[in-house]
């Protein structure tokens, strides 16, 4: 099990955030791509707050995380 110390220091390298953005595309593309692809798919139409879980991550989410790059 990895430790608080080994966690922490892994988000302090500079290639963290391109290392969890390449496995989070990754783990998408398999769901994706796989049997469970409708279900996963149709998951990005829940509503939150009144719009789907695709505007928050295409128009919220994605820009915090190009921001937070600067």
């Amino acid at each position: 099990m990895l430790s608080t110390k080994q966690i922490k220091d892994f988000f302090n390298l500079e290639a963290a955030s391109g290392i969890v953005l390449a496995l989070a595309a990754l783990v998408a593309f398999i769901l994706a791509n796989s049997p469970v692809s409708e279900a996963y798919l149709s998951l990005f139409e829940i509503k939150l707050v009144g719009l789907t879980l695709k505007y928050w991550i295409n128009d919220g989410l994605m820009a915090i995380f190009f921001l937070s790059l600067v």
